[in-house]
């Protein structure tokens, strides 16, 4: 199980997409005190918009670390290039739960039918997206004792 929480910028520079996305990654990696491979930030040059995902095991350091991106002054004390200039920012609004569920489909004629079913169960409660991933072992009954995995 993993947590989320995505905000957004409107920054303007003449740096190259990976320059600003390294430069707001590394700043808030350190202003956050926070791992950067937790971070994700997208940048789109043609519109200015900064999307920065930060993921965590916990979902109540993803509410801190929105309060203090909420915080007045948390854009004037980030370590960016003078050739970034953030214009605005919007802090995280929720977090999000990611959650992967097995299930043993061995002895599961319709598995499309198993899968709406999980989901519909989930849904009652909570905004589901779904997806089959199917692994199969297949034992060559040729010369060669591999197994494939699909």
């Amino acid at each position: 199980m993993t947590y989320t929480a995505s905000g957004s910028m409107i920054v303007s520079t003449g740096l190259s997409s990976d320059m600003v996305e390294a430069s707001i990654e590394e700043a808030f990696a350190k202003e956050l005190n926070i791992h950067p491979s937790t971070i994700e930030v997208l940048y789109d040059a043609s519109s200015g918009t900064v999307i920065f995902t930060i993921t965590s095991e916990d979902a109540e350091s993803l509410v801190d670390i929105g309060e203090t991106i909420d915080a007045d002054e948390f854009v004037s004390i980030l370590d960016i290039p003078d050739d970034i200039v953030i214009e605005s920012i919007t802090s995280p609004s929720g977090v999000i739960v990611n959650i992967d569920v097995s299930v043993d489909a061995s002895d599961v004629d319709d598995v499309d039918s198993r899968i709406s079913d999980i989901s519909n169960a989930l849904d009652d409660e909570y905004t589901v997206e779904s997806e089959g991933n199917f692994l199969s072992i297949l034992i060559s009954l040729g010369p060669q004792p591999y197994f494939y995995f699909v």
